[in-house]
């Protein structure tokens, strides 16, 4: 009823409208003068889609005036009035007033229309802008309605603006189950009609109902309703149709994709053979493990029997010198974890030690060295042991669990290396637990005086009597660090005896006796001179003693560069100073010596041999060429892709150039000497600089235990351990706090993060610091045909 009765007052002020032009015509032509008169010319412009208003009155109206006109009455019928004649300011004050209050109540009633009307119930108002409910008088109002996405709002909404220049007006809604938005465009007349028409056109804009549409939207809706229905239900009927044939098909389909990845692997494989004899033989070449030989043979004679064919052989050639065979290890699930930690930094060479066997030990213990906690390593046992339980009942392989699955093994080593440092540190959550055999330092009082005596030895690890003593952490740093140096110590010169094996397997005499010796030298001299000072240092009853001093390890082994053959009070270790001079004046020559024999005697050596043998008998024997062997220059296969652990190695890849190297792994007189003894020169550097290095790097098993232990004091200290004395009716509350606290700094620091950052710093020890000493881990790992591993991706498709 509101919006009838605001139609109606519309209405009759399309009424006032009329009278009002009357009255202006009245006043600006007398009646004897309308007819016939040329002074006044009046053309009448509208019912046309975005018309702007041009009121052109000179004589009337200032430019304030017309943009007031123009903004109230844009869009409207209006008349151009041009007057040659001047006109009085009583003519002029009456015309001017009765459009003031012309504009001001018919777009007040318009705009009170729009806003409060429509927008609150559009349904009621859409109606009244159809042209067949509106009689000539009425404004003849306009709209189109779609649907637009919502990355086209903007754009379309600017540019219906611009298509309109403002005299439109725009709404949108968001639609039911579509990421779109429906919209409405109210204007004026038929020219903005096509003009709009043409943009929804450009935009790619869906116009569902216009103004101007003969059929009725409710029966647009119900049909489009009717059709909604049919088309899910001829949607349902095809879907279950389908379904029907596809279950039919279902269980073929696994065994079709099995068989076209079986048929295709074979094919691939046969596309490799080459055709001899008018392409009545087929020939491959490949590798095989030895222990297959046979294997493979029985399985020839079973294919081609009965089936009136040849008989086919397998005969054992002689391997090619320009390309490296393949490596390859039998590996079961307990050694595939240590194995991939391996083959990670680069696949062994042929024949090279596969450094896999002593990682299965080496790794888990250096982490457990940086991890030793009783608690903690128990954690990452129990983890483990779940793992090995939870595989038995589920399929885990399907699981997030998997890869952890995978490397069971090493968790398990590596919780129970942790567990084995934790006993050795007498640590527990940072807290010393007096076991075994009880603490072996008594307390007693003499006198006033508070003294202990250690009557025997604590069974295993540290004693828990010097958690009490203020200087415990110096005591553990001390302990820790000589531990630290003593296992880099060993682990490397472990390393330069995997060498050996390495030098010998290879028949490298050469480089035995002058790359090997003067290493192990070199290594022996210093550093194992320093761990035999602190095994022996340990020995010592210093309360006997009889050395002048305790003298300070560090300082010893500085004065015995800087000053060789004098030993004074405070760097005495032995009895006698004369036999500890001499001695350490030995190494010191030794060293020495050792540097100037890994640098010159073998390219000198190589550089004789080179001039005594020329190069085209290397080429001619097949025995000798067979034997070349290079540590640092390796021919292999150019499909075989570049391993991390080679880089800064040549690789050569035909027979001309294998036969360019001696023996022993140097190039013939064709390569300069100069180059041979670069490179010696090179590694002789990289090996007295490293072996300092990686000694220094061993520290970090210090550093990360005692980090370790610190977090975990402070944890505990902070939480339980502070809140276990309280008392009150709150204390409850408080040790529940304080215990969650503690597992969640416990979880999520010591038992996620501590637990990868050990993992990260053990692996480097091992890739860098141990393997450099012997690994070059150019290799390429053998990968024979298997059915298994090519069904292995359409299985996993299939399931």
């Amino acid at each position: 009823r509101d919006v009838q009765k605001a139609f109606q007052e519309l209405k009759s002020q399309g009424n006032a409208e009329k009278d009002l032009k009357r009255q202006v015509n009245e006043l600006i032509l007398p009646k004897e003068k309308k007819k016939g008169s040329n002074n006044l010319k009046k053309k009448k412009i509208g019912k046309q889609a975005k018309v702007q208003v041009l009121a052109q009155m000179d004589e009337f109206l200032s430019q304030e005036r017309r943009e007031f006109v123009e903004e109230r009455l844009g869009g409207m019928c209006v008349y151009v009035f041009r007057e040659n004649k001047t006109i009085t300011t009583t003519k002029k004050k009456i015309i001017y007033d009765h459009l003031n209050v012309y504009t001001y109540m018919h777009i007040k009633q318009w705009k009170f229309l729009l806003s409060n009307r429509f927008l609150a119930s559009p349904p009621y108002f859409i109606s009244h802008f159809n042209r067949k409910q509106q009689t000539k008088d009425e404004v003849v109002f306009k709209y189109i309605a779609g649907v637009v996405t919502v990355a086209q709002r903007a754009s379309f909404e600017r540019q219906v603006y611009l298509t309109t220049r403002g005299n439109s007006l725009v709404r949108f809604e968001e639609a039911r189950d579509l990421h779109a938005l429906v919209f409405v465009v109210f204007f004026l007349g038929n020219q903005l009609q096509r003009s709009l028409r043409r943009l929804c056109q450009f935009m790619s804009i869906q116009i569902c109902y216009e103004s101007d549409s003969e059929i009725p939207r409710e029966v647009l809706l119900e049909r489009t309703k009717t059709e909604g229905t049919e088309d899910r239900r001829a949607h349902l009927a095809t879907r279950n149709l389908l379904m029907k044939l596809m279950r039919d098909v279902s269980m073929q389909v696994k065994d079709w994709r099995l068989t076209l990845a079986q048929e295709h692997g074979i094919l691939a494989m046969m596309n490799r053979f080459q055709s001899y004899q008018g392409n009545t033989v087929l020939r491959a070449e490949g590798w095989c493990a030895s222990n297959q030989k046979e294997r493979i043979q029985e399985i020839l004679e079973i294919v081609v029997r009965d089936k009136g064919v040849g008989q086919a052989m397998m005969t054992e050639l002689s391997p090619p010198t320009d390309k490296m065979p393949p490596t390859y290890f039998e590996t079961n699930d307990f050694m595939s974890g240590f194995q991939q930690i391996v083959d990670t930094y680069g696949v062994p060479r042929y024949k090279e030690f596969n450094p896999a066997i002593p990682t299965i030990i080496t790794f888990p213990f250096l982490f457990g060295v940086m991890y030793g906690d009783i608690f903690h390593g128990g954690c990452l046992l129990l983890g483990t042991l779940l793992l090995f339980a939870l595989a038995r009942f589920t399929n885990i392989h399907k699981t997030p669990f998997a890869s952890l699955y995978f490397a069971r093994y090493v968790l398990l080593f590596m919780g129970i290396f942790s567990v084995y440092c934790g006993l050795i540190y007498n640590d527990c959550l940072s807290i010393m637990i007096n076991g075994w055999n009880g603490t072996q330092w008594r307390r007693g009082n003499v006198d006033g005086y508070t003294f202990v005596v250690q009557e025997n030895v604590y069974a295993v690890g540290i004693d828990p009597a010097w958690s009490r003593l203020d200087n415990q952490l110096s005591f553990s740093n001390s302990l820790k660090m000589k531990l630290a140096v003593i296992i880099g110590v060993s682990q490397m010169t472990f390393g330069l005896f995997l060498k050996l094996s390495n030098h010998l397997q290879e028949h490298d005499h050469l480089s035995v006796w002058f790359e090997f010796v003067p290493q192990l030298v070199f290594m022996l001299c210093f550093f194992g001179y320093m761990i035999f000072l602190i095994f022996y240092k340990w020995c010592l009853d210093w309360s006997i003693s009889t050395l002048p001093d305790t003298p300070s390890l560090i300082t010893l082994l500085i004065n015995m560069f800087l000053s060789p053959g004098s030993i004074s009070n405070s760097v005495q270790i032995f009895p006698n100073k004369s036999a500890q001079a001499s001695l350490q004046v030995i190494f010191l020559l030794l060293l020495v010596l050792s540097i100037p024999t890994m640098l010159c005697i073998k390219p000198l050596v190589l550089r004789h041999r080179m001039n005594r043998v020329p190069s085209h008998e290397l080429l001619m024997d097949d025995e000798h060429s067979a034997q070349v062997q290079m540590p640092h220059l390796r021919h292999i296969d150019e499909k075989r892709p570049e391993s991390a652990a080679s880089e800064g190695y040549r690789e050569h890849s035909n027979v001309r150039e294998l036969a360019q190297v001696a023996h022993h792994g140097a190039e013939d007189e064709r390569q300069p000497f100069g180059d041979i003894v670069i490179h010696q020169l090179i590694h002789t550097i990289e090996y007295i600089l490293g072996t300092i290095s990686n000694t220094a790097s061993y520290l970090r098993l210090w550093a990360l235990s005692l980090a370790h232990a610190e977090l975990s004091e402070v944890f505990f200290s902070k939480t339980i351990g502070s809140t276990l004395s309280s008392t009150g009716g709150t204390a409850v509350i408080i040790n529940v706090a304080s215990t969650f606290m503690f597992l969640v700094f416990t979880v999520c620091v010591l038992l996620v993060m501590d637990v990868l950052e050990c993992f990260l710093h053990a692996l480097r020890l091992h890739w860098v610091e141990f393997q450099n000493k012997f690994y070059y881990g150019d290799g390429y790992a053998f990968v024979p045909f298997s059915f298994a591993k090519l069904l292995e991706g359409p299985r996993h498709k299939t399931e």
